[in-house]
């Protein structure tokens, strides 16, 4: 089952299970979820986790720099890809 978003924008695809070499832009997320984000929490105080999750999001896509990106954010390559959809159509 695939989704499309603006003619090949984002594409939302499910996997078959075990499939690690499929799996792997998820895999990735996991780990940077896990190594940046878990880590850094303190769960010893009353950690509203919603809000955390919703911090982190709002960095991770508008803030960092990613390396697959080329030193861009996710935001950025977003714009930029829709920038070339709007201008390309008639």
């Amino acid at each position: 089952m695939k989704y499309r978003l603006k003619k090949d924008v984002f594409y939302r695809f499910l996997t078959k299970n075990f499939q690690l070499g499929l799996n792997g832009k998820v895999e990735r997320s996991h780990l940077t979820d896990k190594q940046e984000f878990y880590q850094l929490l303190d769960y010893t105080n009353d950690v509203n986790l919603r809000e955390k999750i919703k911090e982190w999001e709002d960095f991770y896509n508008f803030n960092r720099p990613h390396k697959s990106h080329g030193g861009l954010t996710p935001y950025e390559v977003f714009r930029a890809k829709m920038n070339i959809e709007i201008q390309s159509q008639p």
